[in-house]
């Protein structure tokens, strides 16, 4: 029974829940965002996955502190933009890449493996000179409103392709918009409402 609680918990099913946390702890300078997996519960105890943290501090990054992007849940449309190529095609390309590596490593298998690894160096070096670099660097020179246009932007992009395909729409709809900076806190860009205010007067002027 007690190995089998632990296979349970090592396993996570497809239909877990993702948490995002983000922020500044109160004495940190650079914004960190811890990422975990909820997946119901094992004899009344909550399952979840360690904690993944990134944190942008240079002391943890080498002396770099660079901007980022971070996808969550459905992710292969913002790889796509950021890359050049969509992880489904990236993944064909890396299976072909080896079908072909193993069909010429009869003939001379060291030779042939160099020149995959060459090969795969160069596509990654390209995709990161070529896309990766251009938007990060872009990002130095935003201001906080257009980052959370961006941000809004990546969302509706996902949002626009999950209605024009095979996929389940679970991305859509109006999308709230959340800024966070060391100064100014969490600030609301963009919020909806579960209401429409013109139908609603008396709720403004209650808060007034």
């Amino acid at each position: 029974m007690q190995s089998a609680k632990f296979i349970i918990a090592d396993y996570y099913s497809e239909q877990y829940t993702g948490v995002v946390i983000a922020g500044y702890g109160t004495k940190e300078y650079f914004p960190s965002i811890y990422r975990m997996n909820i997946d119901g519960l094992i004899e009344g105890q909550l399952k979840f996955s360690e904690p993944a943290i990134w944190n942008s501090s240079p002391i943890q990054n080498g002396g770099n502190s660079t901007p980022n992007i971070i996808p969550f849940a459905q992710t292969d449309v913002i790889f796509t933009l950021l890359t050049g190529i969509s992880p489904e095609l990236n993944e064909l390309h890396e299976m072909q890449i080896g079908k072909i590596g193993r069909e010429l490593s009869e003939y001379n298998e060291t030779a042939v493996n160099s020149l995959i690894e060459k090969y795969k160096q160069q596509f990654n070096d390209y995709k990161q000179k070529e896309y990766i670099d251009p938007i990060i660097n872009l990002l130095e020179g935003l201001s906080i409103k257009e980052m959370g246009e961006m941000a809004e932007t990546l969302i509706s992009l996902t949002s626009f392709k999950r209605k024009f395909s095979s996929d389940i729409g679970t991305v859509g709809g109006p999308t709230d918009v959340l800024t966070i900076t060391r100064g100014e806190g969490p600030i609301w860009m963009k919020r909806k409402k579960y209401f429409d205010g013109e139908m609603n007067k008396g709720y403004e002027l209650r808060r007034k």
